[in-house]
């Protein structure tokens, strides 16, 4: 899911990916989604689009099945050249960025996506698709669109898991520690991320029974 409107192909921004990929359970039936692996780095290739589809769908299939499964970014990079109908030249490009909505569209035309490990990442996209139906491990039957409303977003993180967003990166490049709050936030996005949480303080941990917030923080991967 992208909770907000492109700006064009997301990718710009080559920064570091931390994948998502280990899930508690809550006693009370909610997922507090985290990440358990080392960092991996999209390298050069303006894969970010990639990794944000590939993470909501990992929550997604976990909260279906029960099953949480490594997808397989590389298989998005090579194999999906959607375009976006409703903006011109607009399409997923390999190296050269995507829209997760895009993505998505490929997702359900293609059936299914590899697993990570048998379709690995390679931070180029020189090398053809090479896409085995053999080997599909997960699905997509739909999508939407979220709302930008802070309570929207809110309710479609816990509904459905993490959800694939695009934001302005610029103030991620100098980013240390803590919460980021620039005084500007850009409306173009260039960089697409995984929206994992959110809470009402800059320590919080992330909160299921709120519905309301002065002032929203939230958690992403980058």
């Amino acid at each position: 899911m992208n909770t907000s409107g492109s700006s064009g192909p997301l990718g710009n921004n080559k920064s570091q990916v931390y994948r998502h990929k280990g899930i508690e359970q809550y006693s009370n039936g909610c997922s507090h989604f985290v990440d358990y692996t080392d960092t991996v780095s999209q390298g050069s290739c303006g894969s970010c689009w990639s990794f944000s589809t590939t993470g909501a769908l990992e929550g997604a299939h976990f909260l279906a099945t029960g099953e949480l499964v490594s997808l397989s970014e590389q298989q998005l990079v090579d194999c999906d050249h959607e375009c976006d109908p409703e903006e011109y030249d607009a399409c997923d490009s390999g190296c050269n960025g995507g829209l997760m909505t895009s993505a998505f569209e490929y997702t359900l035309k293609a059936g299914e996506l590899e697993r990570e490990e048998d379709y690995p990442y390679n931070g180029t996209d020189r090398g053809g698709c090479k896409f085995d139906k053999t080997k599909v491990v997960a699905s997509v039957s739909n999508f939407s669109v979220v709302s930008i409303d802070e309570d929207q977003i809110a309710a479609n993180l816990l509904k459905n898991g993490p959800l694939a967003v695009g934001i302005n990166a610029v103030y991620m490049q100098t980013y240390i520690d803590g919460v980021s709050c620039p005084y500007i936030c850009g409306k173009h996005l260039d960089h697409g991320v995984l929206l994992v949480g959110y809470g009402s303080a800059a320590d919080a941990s992330i909160r299921f029974k709120e519905k309301h917030f002065n002032r929203l923080y939230i958690h992403i991967i980058v």
